[in-house]
């Protein structure tokens, strides 16, 4: 079928018509109408696609050999399968997701085949491209295979068999639809096949009937009553698929059919109106969009992601106008140096055993097309010498390794710039690589393309908040709930959380600092502040996290909580507060008879043995009237309590590249399973008797800690420790965190220990104690914690809440009265 413009208009179009909604109700409320034209788009897809390719399927597939119906396919996945691989990778990195289970069922086609597989439906257009792929693989083949055996090729048996196929899938439907009707029924491959061969119907009823020319008086009267139909065809669906979203089962079955009459109607109406777009810069124009459109459609999320966050509060006309532009220029970009090469090293069909005929134009200009061409071939011996590719194979090799070596030692500056030089280098070598040229110029050209891209990709994900940038598709999954029991979720949430840390501009490198002492793992720089997610973190001149001390406390009951990252508060969003600030705010609701003021002495890394000369530095120059220990996971190995070492895997590296380097853990994860998987957990560790819990290291910090303040006259109190999960939890809850804390169970059992020994160590040395474990330990079902120790928002006003209830007594027999507020 000769290429039309008005068709590839309608194609660009529809991929227009699903960008532009997506882009609307992305981090929105719902929006009823914008919705309604995202899935009228996506059935105009459908029937325009059956339509297309129908030409293909009679002309050069049924009744023809074997190898056609080979070609066919090929032809096909060539076109469509290497483009959505590479969007599904970016996809998947950007939302966690890369090698997991939903990644697998995206790859191969069958996220949503009988019914809706995945937890995390992180690249929602994905469902339509399955149904596409389905057809190819079923509906050509099929109907080749009954050609075969009736011993026919004729266009009664292409109809006849089309209809069979939709009475078959309309009867699958009404059989077997399940009542989640969007997700499980109009998203499902085997429930929406059908609406692909309504446009291959489409194309046998109007095979043998061309279009009349708009300047007769019949084709005048064909487009007035097909856009008569079309406006029909167009309330019809909107009515059905309100009725169908609002539950009503008679118009969830009859969607189907409206939406196949919509699309038909459309379909035929640019079919008819061709002729009006064969002008010289409409046709340009319509064929661009045309050729676009599949990228438009498989990167348009991407775009969403990446660009909405960031102009949320412009006017949404120039925030849709700068959405079109990037997302119409990636598109163009990715087409000329990815998919027109693909598309021209496709093989052709044959009319028998040696005549080939080709399906489309060969396109020309391009490295893959030139290098097919026997004539492009020199001749073996003569003219070519092995001098050239050998220097350039040697200067690949050369910035390869410059390259690769500055990614792992992360130096992005030297990193990026030799990549670049790579690609090039590979680029000049695919020039002279003979009857390799084609696949290597593809491969020299992907590589182009990622180096250039990789540089803006890892610059939107460096200053994204480190949760899944996909806000509409994933929300954050720490916890057990959110991530829908699914611990690959939770593994990459741990990566987000941690990469926040370590990154070169993430909050470690602007609010700490080597000791110069080299007594310390780092200090924290005073007056510095640095992002972390969507927070400004800050600490004061003093070198706390909070607001100022001042250097003479006056009449204030100063309180000083000692801890390690729990208490220092890894805050996620403006406005949440560590528990100590949040302790600040329940004392000055109380009503006190001295001022009392809370310092946060939280420090992340820190242990009980680190704190230690920390009090000596930093704490006892501010004169403190109580210091409140709250110790527990970050001494559990170091001191002592935990009986099982660490496993050797793979662990969170900063490199030169953000997205690169998580792809890569990725893999390196997954090998890492794939070898261990046959390795049997270890079993859970023996108790530690009260005897063997006096005698290790961890025992020894305390008993220092508290000569240290009776030294110093500052009356302490001793906290216990929580975490998400305790002894009592479920064991998939346990599983679901031991995904990154391994061994869980270990782990566990030390904190258990860590807080019998504190208990043990209060009632010993008289040191008033604080059981803030009561109420938070364990509490893995209650949104408290982001992880398996660092609170939510939520849990840290309620470790506040415990502390403050239990200090209350603490600083009565202090001779500090306060009041609950």
């Amino acid at each position: 079928m000769k290429r039309s413009p008005a068709l590839d208009f309608l194609r660009g179009a529809a991929a227009f018509a699903v960008a532009v909604p997506h882009y609307l109700t992305t981090n929105a409320p719902f929006r009823p109408t914008a919705d309604a034209v995202a899935v009228a788009g996506v059935e105009v897809f459908f029937v325009l696609s059956g339509f297309v390719l129908a030409p293909q399927i009679v002309d050069w597939v049924i009744g023809k050999p074997w190898r056609n119906l080979g070609v066919f396919l090929t032809r096909r996945w060539m076109r469509t399968i290497p483009p959505y691989v590479v969007a599904l990778v970016v996809v998947a990195l950007m939302t966690g997701n890369l090698l997991t289970a939903d990644f697998l069922r995206y790859l191969f086609y069958i996220e949503n085949l009988f019914g809706a597989a995945n937890r995390i439906d992180f690249y929602p257009v994905a469902w339509s491209l399955a149904v596409e792929e389905w057809f190819y693989l079923l509906f050509a083949p099929l109907l080749f295979l009954v050609g075969r055996l009736v011993g026919r090729s004729d266009r009664r048996l292409d109809a006849a068999f089309a209809v069979i196929v939709i009475v078959a899938v309309a009867a699958l439907r009404f059989i077997f639809a399940p009542h989640d009707w969007d997700l499980d029924v109009r998203r499902v491959t085997l429930f929406r096949i059908d609406s692909i061969v309504w446009g291959y119907l489409l194309y046998l009823m109007l095979e043998k009937r061309p279009a009349p020319s708009l300047d007769t008086p019949a084709g005048s009267r064909r487009l007035v009553a097909l856009a008569v139909l079309v406006a029909t065809a167009t309330a019809a669906e909107i009515w059905v698929a309100g009725l169908a979203v609002g539950g009503s089962v008679a118009a969830q079955q009859a969607f189907p059919f409206s939406s196949a009459l919509f699309g038909m109607a459309g379909v035929g109406f640019f079919r008819q109106a061709d002729e009006a777009f064969r002008g010289r810069l409409l046709s340009a124009f319509s064929f661009w969009l045309g050729r676009i459109s599949y990228s438009a459609y498989l990167f348009h999320i991407l775009v969403v992601m990446a660009l909405k966050p960031r102009i949320a509060d412009w006017p949404i006309a120039l925030q849709l106008a700068l959405y079109l532009a990037i997302v119409s220029g990636l598109s163009t970009l990715f087409w000329r140096a990815f998919e027109r090469p693909i598309l021209a090293a496709r093989p052709n069909y044959v009319r028998g055993r040696r005549e080939t005929v080709e399906a489309t134009p060969v396109l020309q200009g391009s490295l893959a097309a030139s290098a097919l061409t026997p004539a492009s071939f020199p001749e073996r011996g003569k003219g070519r010498s092995w001098l050239p590719p050998l220097g350039l194979a040697l200067a690949l090799i050369g910035a390869a390794t410059l390259a690769r070596n500055a990614f792992m030692a992360n130096e992005p500056y030297l990193f990026y710039p030799a990549l670049v030089v790579t690609a090039v280098i590979a680029l000049a070598l695919a020039e002279r690589s003979g009857r390799f040229a084609g696949g290597a110029g593809l491969a020299a050209r992907t590589l182009f393309l990622f180096a250039l891209a990789l540089p803006f990709a890892d610059a939107f994900y460096r200053s994204s908040t480190g949760m899944p940038i996909a806000g509409s598709v994933a929300e954050p999954t720490y916890a057990y709930r959110a991530a829908r029991e699914n611990p690959a979720a939770f593994a990459m949430w741990w990566f987000y959380y941690l990469n926040e840390w370590i990154r070169d501009d993430g909050i470690r490198k602007t609010i700490e600092e080597p000791d110069p002492q080299k007594k310390l793992p780092f200090v924290l720089v005073p007056g510095s502040s640095g992002r972390m997610f969507d927070t400004t973190i800050r600490i004061n001149s003093a070198g706390f996290r909070g607001p100022e001390i001042a250097s003479e406390k006056g009449n204030r009951f100063r309180v000083v909580a000692l801890g390690e990252s729990q208490t220092f508060g890894p805050t996620l969003r403006d406005g949440e507060k560590p528990w100590p600030e949040q302790l600040q705010g329940l004392f000055a609701g109380a009503s006190c008879s001295r001022p009392v003021e809370v310092v946060n002495a939280g420090t992340e890394a820190y242990t009980l043995e680190d704190n230690l000369e920390r009090m000596r530095r930093d704490i006892l120059p501010l004169n403190p009237d109580l210091i409140l220990s709250t110790h527990g996971m970050n001494g559990l190995l170091a001191l002592g309590l935990r009986q099982q070492a660490e496993p050797n895997e793979p662990g969170v590296r900063p490199r030169a590249s953000a997205l690169l380097g998580r792809a890569i853990l990725a893999f390196e994860r997954a090998l890492h399973e794939l070898r261990t998987r046959h390795e049997a957990p270890p079993a859970p560790p023996p108790l530690l008797s009260d005897e063997a819990l006096l005698q290790t290291r961890y025992a020894e910090a305390y008993r220092k800690l508290i000569a240290l303040t009776r030294e110093n006259r500052i009356p302490l109190a001793l906290a216990t420790s929580s975490m998400a999960i305790s002894e009592g939890s479920p064991r998939e809850v346990k599983d679901f965190y031991g995904a990154v804390f391994k061994p869980i169970d270990d782990i566990i059992a030390a904190n258990a220990a860590h807080n019998r020994l504190v208990r043990l160590l209060a009632a010993q040395s008289g040191v008033p104690l604080i059981d803030a474990a009561v109420g938070l330990d364990g509490a893995w079902d209650d949104d408290l914690y982001l992880d398996i120790v660092h609170f939510t928002d939520r849990g840290n006003r309620r470790e506040a809440e415990l502390i403050f209830r239990d200090l209350l007594p603490i600083l009565e027999s202090e001779g500090l009265r306060c009041s609950r507020p």
